[in-house]
């Protein structure tokens, strides 16, 4: 049973972004393109597509990258600025990011309060 789950927002300029094993949500607020996820590290990219309503894959392990295709996904070529997207890591390890730093004082949401209770917080101090 989840008991507590946290997100962390942090505020990236150029830099990278740390991940930990297993799966994570990530964004920036600069695009990504396949080759930010060519480190040996990562094993699967997911990300939504709005307009189409469907899902995308990547991986860089070129069977992994086919069974996506095979299963009738398209292949993520772009991820757009401040689309949010899933990645599934082996490990501990970063990926590199470009792009302006976000002015944000808090760095945890806890989602265990409830999305509903957790945007009034928000609001609050807006």
């Amino acid at each position: 049973m989840l008991s507590a789950l946290l997100f962390s927002v942090s505020s990236f300029a150029n830099g990278s972004i740390p991940l930990t094993k297993g799966w994570q949500i990530v964004g920036a607020n600069n695009g990504y393109t396949t080759s930010n996820f060519n480190d040996g590290c990562i094993k699967f990219v997911w990300a939504y597509d709005k307009n189409t309503g469907k899902w995308l894959g990547y991986s860089p392990d070129s069977d992994l990258q086919k069974a996506i295709k095979a299963n009738g996904y398209k292949t993520i070529t772009t991820i757009k600025p401040n689309q949010g997207f899933w990645i599934n890591s082996y490990g501990n390890c970063k990926i590199a990011i470009k792009g302006e730093a976000i002015s944000d004082d808090s760095n945890v949401v806890d989602l265990s309060k409830g999305v509903l209770q957790q945007h009034l917080e928000i609001d609050r101090k807006i």
